[in-house]
């Protein structure tokens, strides 16, 4: 999906793709709560595997055109390490969680990180507006 990211985002746009990208997984977290036919779980994950990395590339474009030339490197330094640090917790949390509670917790918990990702996105409009942020 990322070899189509330029044209998608030509057509839809930016913060389109990536509030429909964090929608579609919050949405999706859910559907794999409920759904159990080994036929239905496939189609799910694939639509999982491609909105998350449909994501990727806008935000890293965001990125790219949101900061400054200076400190761009230590930008994506920082996104870089709260991406795999916040995924690293999460997959144990998932994993104990998961002992304690049931296999469906780690889907709970990826539909409300979706979700809550999307509001934060939609209440913060003005963060997606992709204006140079230069000193």
């Amino acid at each position: 999906m990322c070899l189509f990211y330029g044209k998608i985002q030509f057509y839809i746009g930016r913060k389109t793709i990536i509030i429909l990208a964090y929608l579609t997984i919050g949405l999706i977290g859910f559907l794999l709560i409920f759904f159990t036919s080994i036929q239905i779980i496939i189609i799910i994950v694939i639509l999982l595997g491609l909105s998350t990395f449909l994501s990727f590339p806008a935000l890293f474009s965001f990125v790219s055109e949101a900061t400054h030339k200076t400190v761009e490197g230590k930008t994506f330094g920082y996104i870089f390490t709260i991406q795999l640090g916040v995924g690293t917790v999460l997959l144990f949390l998932s994993g104990v969680l998961a002992d304690i509670f049931g296999i469906w917790i780690p889907f709970a918990l990826l539909a409300v990180a979706g979700l809550f990702a999307t509001i934060l996105l939609f209440s913060n409009r003005k963060i997606l507006q992709f204006q140079s942020l230069a000193p």
